[in-house]
């Protein structure tokens, strides 16, 4: 496994470029991170060390070392294309979504999100009533149109790993995310119980691969905001295949055929 360690990404992050560093260092070449504190990048670090409390600050040589050396994350916001950076010599890049990919194909990626958070809901309570499509993609085109979207769309970077084709990343989050489904399904927060779990979004590329991670299951990260909202009490690790498909040659895919062909004929 290939673990990218916190200090050596935030070391990155500072210069806006590669570090150079032993073998086992893994840094990040920033390429687009605007450090607006309303809807750009910032870093949540401790207000006094070994406090557990996170506040938002603006990014720079000292905050974002702390903030990755120690419990704190880095927030990558919610302007659209922004951009953690590619990991050096591994190709990975971690970005936030905007509503520009939300809403491309037809609401393509908010009806999947919306469609793995209502069967993830379902399962906290057995009287939450069945949807079907068209509803799916009504409830799909308000979390477009009414900014629902920016709710989860500024994930929380905490780590990253890769172990052959398969990315992990650690996005903080709210160990009780109840009110981000109940915004994503308002008719049904009668029926939605406290403790519910959902992550924020992160749009990773690796292997020429891109995907959209998101999960429902999460730990208790030992620190919370300091603004009182509970914000990072819970860590989700989400991970997925990132295999490169490889095109079968023009000439091997005829020999195919014809194999194929062959053995009808003569079976």
């Amino acid at each position: 496994m290939k673990k990218f360690k916190k200090a050596a990404v935030a070391a990155a992050l500072v210069g806006g470029f590669a570090v150079q560093g032993s073998a086992q260092a893994f840094v990040f070449d920033v390429l687009q991170c605007s450090p607006d504190l309303a809807t750009g990048c910032a870093v949540w670090d401790e207000t006094t060390p070994g406090s557990g409390l996170l506040e938002k600050k603006a990014i720079d040589g000292v905050s974002v070392q702390a903030a990755l050396d120690g419990p704190g994350n880095i927030e990558l916001g919610t302007d659209d294309g922004a951009t953690m950076g590619t990991l050096s010599g591994e190709g990975v890049t971690l970005m936030n979504v905007g509503a520009a990919e939300w809403s491309a194909n037809g609401n393509a990626a908010a009806l999947q999100y919306v469609t793995d958070a209502y069967n993830y809901a379902t399962t906290l309570n057995p009287l939450i009533p069945s949807l079907d499509g068209t509803q799916l993609m009504t409830i799909a085109d308000a979390f477009v149109n009414t900014g629902v979207w920016a709710q989860v769309s500024d994930p929380n970077i905490v780590d990253v790993n890769v172990v052959g084709d398969v990315v992990g990343v650690t996005l903080a989050g709210f160990f009780d995310a109840t009110p981000v489904l109940t915004a994503l399904f308002p008719a049904l927060t009668p029926l939605i119980p406290d403790g519910a779990q959902v992550s924020e979004v992160v749009k990773v590329t690796y292997n020429g691969v891109t995907k959209l991670l998101y999960g429902f299951s999460a730990v208790d990260s030992g620190v919370a905001s300091a603004d009182g909202r509970d914000s990072y009490t819970g860590n989700y690790t989400v991970r997925d295949v990132f295999s490169a498909e490889v095109p079968v040659p023009a000439t091997l895919g005829l020999l195919l055929i014809g194999a194929a062909a062959m053995r009808r004929r003569f079976a």
